[in-house]
């Protein structure tokens, strides 16, 4: 059974010391109000939408940070409807072409096909918040909707 603790605007500043120390505990984020502990073992989502972009310089990289996270990180699960979890990371080293962030945002949906018709149709009618900081030349945004795949049941060492 997950724990739920609000968020705060800084960050962590609800959940009591020592919750984040255990190895098997991940930290999931619930419609952008509250943060869940959840057993890893419980980790799954059903869809992923993955999300590549990059800032259009070095120096808009703050600027475009602050706009996904604020605005359109939230502009894009409400328009999804589905999202459990979004996280974002930032590729290591040289991208050499590649955009230099990845979004992953985690769908609880049995038709993650449905989920991008809608959303592609929301998008095209309905723009999201616009900013100058995405670069949409040398390394356009790139989507990925997936879904989950059935395992063997092999366990990794």
């Amino acid at each position: 059974m997950a724990k739920t603790y609000p968020v705060d605007p800084v960050g962590l500043g609800h959940i009591p010391s020592g919750v984040l120390t255990a190895a098997s505990t991940a930290v999931k984020i619930d419609s952008f109000n509250n943060i869940k502990l959840v057993n890893l073992g419980d980790v799954m989502a059903k869809a992923l939408l993955i999300a590549f972009a990059s800032p259009t310089s070095s120096e808009a990289d703050a600027e475009f940070n602050a706009w996904y996270d604020e605005i359109h990180a939230h502009e894009v699960s409400a328009e999804v409807g589905c999202v459990t979890a979004v996280t974002r990371y930032r590729q290591a080293g040289e991208v050499g072409g590649r955009p230099r962030y990845i979004a992953v945002y985690e769908l609880e949906t049995d038709d993650v096909g449905s989920v991008a018709e809608s959303f592609n149709a929301a998008a095209g009618a309905r723009p999201f918040t616009a900013t100058d900081t995405i670069d949409m030349e040398r390394t356009p945004p790139v989507v990925i909707w997936a879904t989950a795949v059935e395992t063997t049941g092999a366990s990794l060492p």
